[in-house]
């Protein structure tokens, strides 16, 4: 919720408070109790300034002083270093989010007065349709409501969409770090250049795509997966028959003679997935789930199989990301270790290691320098370049999208 929503669901809460009419603002109401106040009573008379409604300015202080407690509160946690359970900070943390809350209960409760309150004195078929939309859905929303990334509080559905546009962003964005070796990013983006340069000088040469190679591509897509923002599902691309696949042969001989990979196939949607046991009102508590353009993915398939991409330089330990094979797979082997172990009064040492959001940031310089030195050709390299070049990606949240 931005400062002016916060301001005026406080105004209006307020105006309620002291029997106001609707829309009408503090300022206003105050003047009117002042003058009924002042003909009700002897010339002698005082009119007691704590009878009359606040003003306008003194409810934007009260309003913003729940939101700043709550942000006060998080950022001295934060320093503190995140203490849980009994600790005095987490404590204090936790009574500003629980008024925070409380209040943002009293605003949407009075909203909905106001709403029912209008619908009473001028119903119109207008307020009728609010009133059906709103009883649409009987099931329980289990959205948060608010989003915090890091100093920043959105409670609205716009601004939750926004701030995890940001979050995405910021976390695909390669940071450098103290602990990066910079000569070796030196070296590799000199690499990079080289590698770059040469490809824009190469000829190009004809590169075929069959039919048979597109209809396998096609058939690696998975059924009842989400459709991509163009509103295209897998199995659209499956039952359309032989004029797709001339569709795509054109389109694709295009990409692979040209190294220019469509705007189109670069596109995708993210959707924010609350991982498991964590707290649904932080943005770093989410895992981005990306739906990318059906016809990309058709596309990369094919590239991966004519570069010969598939088990480049892969470690025969790796399980995850490897067709035929598993993560669930080391996992059987570890637990069958550890059974054998019990009861045999031998030690067994574990050592797992994690890599945190390893896969939300990739540094793409780096990943097509080392490509190139594993012997990609020069031609596909210089589409993979181009394909993760200008992606754009939107958050969707709460069934409407952010923008690019």
């Amino acid at each position: 919720m931005g400062k002016d929503d916060v301001c005026k669901a406080g105004e209006e809460a307020l105006v309620k408070v002291y029997g106001g009419m609707p829309l009408e603002g503090l300022d206003i109401l105050r003047l009117r109790k002042f003058t009924t106040k002042t003909m009700a009573l002897n010339r002698s008379s005082i009119v007691q300034v704590q009878t009359l409604p606040p003003t306008s300015d003194a409810a934007k202080f009260h309003s913003m002083r729940l939101i700043r407690k709550s942000k006060n509160k998080h950022r001295e946690l934060d320093l503190a270093g995140r203490p849980r359970n009994n600790h005095k900070l987490f404590l204090a943390k936790k009574e500003a989010k629980r008024i925070l809350r409380q209040q943002q209960r009293k605003e949407i409760a009075i909203e909905r007065q106001q709403f029912f309150d209008k619908l009473e004195h001028d119903p119109n078929d207008k307020t009728f349709f609010q009133l059906l939309k709103r009883n649409q859905s009987t099931v329980k929303s289990s959205v948060p409501e608010y989003i915090m990334k890091k100093e920043q509080i959105a409670s609205t559905s716009n601004e939750q969409r926004q701030i995890f546009a940001e979050y995405f962003k910021e976390l695909a964005t390669p940071q450098n770090q103290p602990e990066f070796n910079d000569q070796l990013m030196q070296n590799s983006q000199r690499r990079y250049d080289i590698i770059k340069k040469v490809s824009k000088s190469e000829r190009k040469r004809k590169i075929d795509v069959s039919k048979d190679e597109i209809k396998k591509a096609i058939l690696k897509l998975k059924n009842g997966k989400t459709a991509d923002e163009y509103g295209i599902r897998a199995e659209h691309i499956k039952h359309t028959g032989d004029e797709a696949l001339i569709a795509y042969q054109t389109i694709f001989k295009q990409i692979l003679e040209e190294g220019k990979v469509a705007k189109s196939f670069k596109t995708g949607v993210i959707t924010p997935v609350l991982k498991k046991g964590k707290n649904a009102m932080y943005t770093e508590n989410y895992r981005g789930i990306t739906v990318t353009s059906i016809h990309g993915k058709v596309f990369e398939y094919v590239l991966i199989e004519k570069a010969k991409i598939r088990k480049m330089n892969q470690s025969n330990m790796q399980f995850g990301f490897t067709e035929g094979l598993s993560p669930n797979m080391a996992s059987l082997i570890l637990s069958e270790v550890c059974s054998e172990i019990t009861g045999k009064n031998k030690l067994l040492f574990i050592t797992t290691l994690d890599s945190q959001k390893a896969f939300d940031v990739v540094n793409h310089q780096i990943l097509l320098d080392k490509m190139y030195f594993l012997g990609m050709d020069i031609q596909f390299w210089d589409i993979i370049e181009d394909l993760y070049e200008d992606i754009t990606s939107t958050v969707k949240w709460q069934g409407d999208q952010s923008f690019i």
